[in-house]
C-alpha cells in the first residue's frame, strides 16, 4: 500500500489559552474588518462577497466575544443581512455554480447564515437579526422542496429551489439550524428538524455519509454517491451535535431523536478519526467506500497504489493521498469542538488536528490562512471556516490546559 500521508510527529499545540484568540484578532486586522468575507475563490478568480464566509466569520467573532473580546460584531451581521438573495430570506454563494447564477439561494448557505444570526441574536438580543434568522428558518421549511434523502424513507430540504435533491450534509446542517431555531425562536420548527435528523441517521452506512445522490455531480471520475470527504462529513456531524444539544429541551419524540443522533454522531466521529484524520493531525481530503460488487467499487478496491482498509466483507475504505483543503480542517475543528461541548467527544480527539493546524496552517507572518500546507493562496471561504473552527476550539484548549 502506498500514497500514505506524510510521516510526521505530532505537532505542539498552542502554548497558552490566549494564543488562539490573539491569532484570530491578528487575522481580522490583517484582512481588515470591512473586508472579511470578500475576495476570490478557487471557483471564481475575481473578488466578490461570500455570504458563507461572512457567516462563519460572524460565528467565530461571537465566540470570541463570549470568551472576553469587548466588541460585538453587529456590523458583520449587518453585512450578512445585506448579502442575502433577492427575497432577503436566504443566501447564495455569491457566484454562479453548476449552471445557476450568483443569486440562486442554497439550503446549506442559508443554514450556515441562520446559525450565525442566531449566535448574534443570543449575544445581543438584536431584533433585526432575530427576524432574519426567523425568515431563514421559514424559507428552509416552506420555500424549498423536501424530497426523500435517497434510501432513507425520510426527507430533507432540497439543495436549492432549482436543484431538487437532498444530500446528507445539507440535510444535517439545515436540521441543526432548525433545532436551534425551535429552542430559541419557535417550537414549530422542531418537526422539520426531527424529520431531517432522522433522515441523516438513516443515511449513515459503515459510520459514514457519502456525499450523496446529487444529480450529475462527480468527484473527479467517481460518482459522488461513494465519496466521503472531510468538509461535508464535518457539516453532517455538526448538525447532529446541534440535535443532541437542543432536542431534549423540546420533549417527547423530539427528545427521543437526540438519542439516535448521539449514536450516529459517535460513529461518524470515529469514522473520520480513523479514515480521514491521522494521529499527527494531518487530514486527507477524501476517501471512497468501495463495494467490490459494484463496477466503481471493484475498480477502486484493486488499485495497487491507493491505501485501503476492509470495513466489511467486500467493502473497503480507499484513501486518496491529497491533503484536505483548509475548509475541511476548519469544519472538522468546529464539529469536534461542538461534540466535546456536549460530552460526545473529548479534547484528546481535537488536539492533534488543532496542533497540526497551529503549526502548519496558522504560522504565516501575514496572519492569513493558506489553502493547504503546500498552497499558500488565501481564499475567504476557506479562511472563514478555519477562523470559526479555531474560535470554537479555543474553549476546549483552555479546558484542557486547566
Amino acid at each position: 500500500m502506498t500514497a500514505a500521508p506524510p510521516t510526521q510527529a505530532r505537532c505542539a499545540p498552542p502554548r497558552s489559552r490566549t494564543q488562539v484568540p490573539e491569532l484570530l484578532r491578528a487575522h481580522v486586522a490583517a484582512v481588515g474588518a470591512e473586508r472579511l468575507g470578500v475576495g476570490p475563490d478557487p471557483y471564481l478568480a475575481r473578488p466578490t462577497t461570500h455570504p458563507m464566509a461572512l457567516a462563519l466569520y460572524l460565528e467565530g467573532l461571537v465566540e470570541l466575544h463570549a470568551q472576553g473580546d469587548q466588541g460585538v460584531p453587529s456590523t458583520v451581521g449587518d453585512r450578512l443581512l445585506s448579502s442575502a438573495a433577492s427575497d432577503s430570506r436566504a443566501w447564495g454563494l455569491g457566484f454562479g455554480w453548476h449552471g445557476r447564477d450568483a443569486g440562486e439561494p442554497y439550503a446549506i448557505t442559508t443554514a450556515v447564515c441562520g446559525r450565525a444570526l442566531l449566535a448574534l441574536y443570543r449575544a445581543t438580543g438584536s431584533e433585526r437579526h432575530r427576524l432574519a434568522a426567523t425568515a431563514a428558518a421559514d424559507w428552509l421549511c416552506d420555500a424549498v422542496e423536501w424530497p426523500e434523502l435517497p434510501g432513507t424513507g425520510r426527507r430533507g430540504p432540497a439543495y436549492s429551489p432549482n436543484l431538487p435533491y437532498a444530500v446528507p450534509n445539507v440535510t444535517s446542517m439545515a436540521a441543526g439550524f432548525l433545532w436551534q431555531a425551535a429552542t430559541m425562536l419557535d417550537p414549530r420548527y422542531a418537526d422539520n428538524a426531527r424529520e431531517a435528523t432522522l433522515a441523516v441517521v438513516a443515511a449513515q452506512a459503515h459510520g459514514a455519509w457519502a456525499y450523496g445522490e446529487a444529480g450529475s455531480r462527480q468527484e473527479g471520475r467517481l460518482p459522488a454517491a461513494i465519496v466521503v470527504d472531510l468538509i461535508h462529513s464535518s457539516y453532517t456531524l455538526l448538525g447532529l451535535a446541534d440535535c443532541v444539544a437542543q432536542a431534549p429541551a423540546l420533549g417527547g419524540d423530539h427528545a427521543a431523536s437526540a438519542g439516535a443522533a448521539r449514536i450516529a454522531l459517535a460513529d461518524g466521529l470515529g469514522f473520520v478519526a480513523r479514515h480521514l484524520s491521522t494521529t499527527s493531525g494531518w487530514c486527507r481530503e477524501k476517501v471512497a467506500i468501495a463495494d467490490e460488487r459494484t463496477k466503481h467499487g471493484a475498480e477502486l478496491a484493486n488499485r495497487p497504489r491507493l491505501r485501503r482498509r476492509e470495513i466489511a466483507t467486500g467493502v473497503w475504505v480507499v484513501a486518496f493521498p491529497a491533503e484536505s483543503r483548509l475548509w475541511g480542517y476548519g469544519a472538522w475543528l468546529s464539529a469536534m469542538a461542538r461534540a466535546t461541548a456536549i460530552g460526545a467527544a473529548d479534547a484528546e480527539t481535537l488536539l492533534p488536528t488543532l496542533s497540526y493546524v497551529w503549526a502548519k496552517l496558522a504560522t504565516s507572518p501575514s496572519a492569513r490562512f493558506p489553502l493547504t500546507s503546500d498552497d499558500r493562496r488565501a481564499f475567504p471561504r476557506h479562511e472563514a471556516h478555519l477562523f470559526a473552527g479555531l474560535a470554537a476550539a479555543g474553549p476546549v484548549l483552555a479546558e484542557a490546559a486547566a
